[in-house]
């Protein structure tokens, strides 16, 4: 169902809802409903590859490194990520895909397919510092019309930290993953972390190959890291959103997908007093955490 998410200021941010789990309704509630019904059994295949992450985490990016990796080419993709994003199409478009798959989805393990789990799926789960999301996320909401958010950064911040966002609680998501591979030892599964990629995208693409089991030259991967380079991407953005779909999401035409992409952003928003809030909820629960603990 439709389920706006209302700041301390009764303003709203868009978003739909299955269950209990709130997403950005970039599909209309009925084919939301329709489509996580059905993804459950969404038939799998061992040379699947699924990149998993809370929004905001660089799945597009990472999307950009494995199709260059995979099918051996360093253009840009002309082509969104939306195409093999689970919550986003229906089962039997994610069915009509050629194999090998590159998929993707912002959803939590119990909402995915179960055959993900059961077949030789290959995962990627990206981990970003939660205050760079939370900025991130909200320069998002803010620009796109699908969620239409259009009060301050200290309204969003609240909303953030009580998980009243679509993709809701991010240390909820993280704790959810962490579980489940706990549950899971043998999926196989590899962690990047945005910050890592970002310091050293060359030796980042090289443990995406390896694990992917897709050797790569040296001179393939630094072609490779300079045409996924965030100047390089937003450049040529015109390929992967067709104005069509931007005129349809954005609410200014200079808005932009990729906006920034750098690392510790989050100071040049965070008041002192917002990041000792931060802290005094959340830093017990990421020391715990066995992937945001380096944030904590």
């Amino acid at each position: 169902m439709s389920a706006p998410l209302v700041d301390k200021d009764g303003f709203t941010i868009r978003a739909n809802k299955y269950g209990d789990y709130y997403l950005s309704p970039f599909q209309e509630i009925g084919k939301h409903q329709e489509l996580l019904s059905h993804l459950p059994k969404l038939k799998c295949y061992d040379d699947d590859v699924i990149i998993c992450g809370y929004g905001k985490t660089g799945t597009h990016w990472m999307w950009e490194i494995i199709n260059k990796i995979m099918y051996g080419t360093v253009e840009t993709v002309a082509e969104s990520k939306l195409k093999g994003m689970l919550e986003a199409k229906l089962t039997q478009e994610i069915d009509s895909l050629p194999n090998p798959r590159i998929l993707n989805t912002h959803l939590p393990p119990a909402m995915l397919p179960l055959e993900m789990f059961q077949k030789n799926c290959k995962i990627l789960f990206l981990v970003r510092d939660t205050r760079d999301v939370s900025v991130s996320l909200f320069h998002h909401f803010k620009g796109c019309k699908t969620e239409n958010y259009n009060r301050p950064w200290a309204n969003f911040l609240e909303m953030f930290f009580d998980g009243k966002v679509p993709f809701g609680s991010m240390l909820e998501y993280i704790e959810l993953w962490e579980l489940f591979i706990q549950q899971k030892p043998d999926i196989p599964l590899l962690v990047v972390h945005y910050e890592d990629l970002k310091k050293n995208t060359a030796e980042g693409i090289k443990r995406v190959s390896d694990f992917l089991k897709i050797p790569l030259e040296a001179s393939t991967v630094q072609a490779i890291e300079a045409n996924v380079d965030f100047q390089h991407l937003k450049k040529n953005e015109h390929l992967i959103y067709s104005e069509e779909m931007k005129k349809n999401i954005f609410k200014d035409e200079q808005f932009s997908f990729f906006r920034k992409g750098i690392v510790g952003d989050w100071k040049n928003h965070f008041t002192d007093a917002q990041s000792e809030a931060f802290k005094s909820r959340f830093h017990e629960r990421m020391k715990k955490s066995r992937f945001l603990s380096r944030y904590a």
